[in-house]
């Protein structure tokens, strides 16, 4: 799912689906993403894993994430 922003409101689009197997490590989850500014900048947070290592485990860690648009010209 991704979040698009036009420059007045915030909308939810559905992405393509992700093959069980062409997962890249490490993964990032994200679960809501907030506008930061009038620019265009946001804020997203979730979490990034690691694939499970040989003893079962695996590394999860919160993630938070800000995005500025690049440059004008």
């Amino acid at each position: 799912m991704f979040r698009h922003y036009d420059g007045t409101a915030w909308t939810k689009q559905d992405g393509a689906a992700a093959p069980d197997g062409d997962t890249r490590w490490p993964s990032c989850t994200f679960h809501d993403v907030a506008q930061a500014d009038d620019a265009g900048s946001f804020w997203t947070v979730g979490s990034r894993s690691t694939p499970l290592d040989p003893r079962g485990d695996q590394d999860v860690r919160g993630l938070i994430e800000r995005s500025t648009p690049p440059p004008a010209n």
